[in-house]
């Protein structure tokens, strides 16, 4: 295993997040034209990474409506 001095350490990290943007927005600029698919979960990313889950009425312990004249 190589050793590396804090400062190549700082340098390959700035490297690698430079990167990731890089692939971010290649990614970005390829979803946008439909040519790669979405991920399963990007409705949940999209929701503060909250699973987004159908909530039904409950019937038996609604109140009942309220008409006003």
């Amino acid at each position: 295993m190589a050793t590396l001095t804090n400062e190549e350490i700082e340098q390959l990290k700035q490297q690698l997040k430079k990167k990731q943007e890089e692939v971010k927005a290649i990614y970005d600029q390829l979803a946008e034209a439909g040519v790669v698919p979405l991920p399963d979960d990007f409705l949940d990313s999209v929701a503060g990474g909250f699973p987004i889950q159908t909530v039904r009425p409950s019937y038996t312990t609604a109140a009942p409506p309220v008409y006003l004249r």
